[in-house]
């Protein structure tokens, strides 16, 4: 990950529009930063990115897991600022896991277990799903604990899960 840096990324119309049409722009963008980041620029690795581009939730906060239910739901303790928190269940958004007592269900879950226990959480929320759940992305970090550092060099449980082939790409 990039660490200490201005990052600006420069966006044609076109790239623009589609952004706005994926459900997690924030996933297309630091895909696009690790893209250039490995490629050499004339200006020492500086991207432009236009300040049209916004997160489609604005509810990001630290969280502390509490117990993993099954590859895609967990309970987590949110700390919602101001010394407010609350217990909140969140399901894992863009992800599609075996359904509980089906194959590789409890190996998903342990993995989940296994990456959130221990670690700092951030949560970028979403809307709720019909069951009530809270859809989210969780970046985790072990020894970081600044929002930033978190966010910059932490991993997204999400696409890891997705990378190790325990879920699938799901549309929300």
């Amino acid at each position: 990950m990039i660490y200490n840096k201005i990052i600006q990324i420069r966006m044609s119309e076109e790239l623009l529009a589609f952004c706005k049409t994926r459900p997690n722009v924030s996933l297309f963008i630091r895909s696009l930063i690790r893209y250039a980041k490995n490629k050499k620029s004339k200006k020492e690795g500086l991207i432009e990115v236009s300040s049209e581009i916004k997160a489609r939730s604005p509810y990001i906060f630290f969280a502390e897991l509490v117990k993993v239910v099954d590859g895609d739901t967990v309970i987590l303790n949110a700390d919602l600022g101001f010394n407010i928190q609350t217990k909140i269940t969140a399901r894992l958004a863009g992800i599609d896991v075996p359904e509980t007592g089906s194959p590789g269900s409890e190996q998903t879950r342990k993995f989940v277990e296994t990456r959130l226990t221990k670690n700092n959480l951030i949560v970028e929320s979403r809307t709720k799903d019909k069951y009530g759940r809270y859809l989210v992305y969780i970046y985790y970090h072990r020894s970081a604990t600044k929002f930033e550092d978190i966010l910059r060099s932490g991993r997204v449980i999400n696409e890891e899960l997705i990378k190790n082939g325990l879920a699938k790409e799901y549309k929300d």
